[in-house]
């Protein structure tokens, strides 16, 4: 479970996946990995090197990790989000 998937091997998987489909935009987790689980934070890593590598043809966004209060309040969440960016976009400078 605490097991970390290989940063190389994450990003020729979803660049295998962006190829196939002819994908432009990539919706992933943020470096928290949204509850600081280690394959997501090695999936965030792993697709940021690929759009690294991709350059502006492929776009990076990520989902915001948020504290366990906001995390488990569900619907009234709401009220956060809308005062947040709850979807930013991520540059290969970052």
């Amino acid at each position: 479970p605490n097991a970390e998937w290989p940063i190389k091997s994450i990003a020729s998987h979803v660049g295998a996946a962006v190829d196939e489909w002819n994908i432009g935009k990539v919706l992933t987790f943020d470096l928290g990995g949204v509850s600081s689980h280690p394959n997501h934070v090695c999936t965030y890593i792993g697709t940021k090197e690929l759009c690294k590598e991709r350059g502006k043809e492929l776009k990076l966004f990520t989902l915001e990790s948020v504290n366990v209060f906001r995390k488990y309040i569900g619907v009234v969440d709401f009220v956060f989000s809308m005062q947040s960016n709850r979807l930013s976009l991520s540059s290969p400078s970052d």
